[in-house]
């Protein structure tokens, strides 16, 4: 339980962090009015959207496993 609520946190971090970098720094530096205003979104909203992530996360009993395959 307490591995699954780090696990949210990290995987909140990582969306925030993506969300500033990409909203913030890349989208808003093209200059395109339309990729401006996504990124002035992203920008505003990163931390509720990383706080979805995170619950998300959570509930959904993600691990860090996802990349292995099961055998039959």
């Amino acid at each position: 339980m307490l591995a699954r609520i780090i696990m949210a946190v990290v995987a909140g971090a990582i969306a925030y962090l993506v969300c500033i970098f990409v909203g913030g720094v890349l989208l808003v530096g093209l200059g395109i009015p339309l990729a401006v205003s996504v990124g002035k979104f992203l920008e505003q909203w990163a931390a509720a959207i990383a706080v979805l992530v995170a619950i998300w996360y959570f509930f959904g009993g993600g691990n860090w496993t996802f990349w292995r395959t099961r055998t039959p």
